[in-house]
């Protein structure tokens, strides 16, 4: 079931969240209206439930971002990796980046395809 949601990128239109604990991740690419998945050996993608968890995010990272909605098809999954980095739970990624963060505001998706771009 599709939910909707919120998706912050670079300016590329790459993945931002996982920057916060791997600056050198080239993240993973986003086009509009098409269907994202996570990379091979990564999972899953991370999105926001709700626009002010969004707009806080986008406010506190360093850089130039954009913000888009989105919908996705949430994941079982309750831990993010990618292939050169270990598994690590939505808990413990919220809670380690509380200053950019609102807890509860972040969901893990199996899929996300980006809608129109906001403010």
């Amino acid at each position: 079931m599709l939910k909707r949601g919120y998706k912050v990128t670079s300016q590329n239109k790459r993945s931002v969240i996982r920057f916060i604990d791997e600056p050198s991740s080239p993240g993973v690419g986003y086009s509009r209206e098409s269907s994202t998945l996570p990379k091979f050996g990564c999972g899953p993608l991370t999105v926001f439930k709700t626009l002010e968890g969004a707009v806080k995010f986008r406010s506190r990272v360093t850089g130039d971002y954009r913000l888009f909605s989105c919908y996705y098809i949430p994941s079982s999954d309750q831990e993010v990796w990618s292939f050169d980095q270990p598994h690590q739970s939505l808990y413990r990624l919220m809670i380690s980046n509380l200053d950019c963060i609102i807890p509860g505001t972040v969901d893990l998706a199996d899929e996300v395809i980006l809608g129109e771009e906001l403010l």
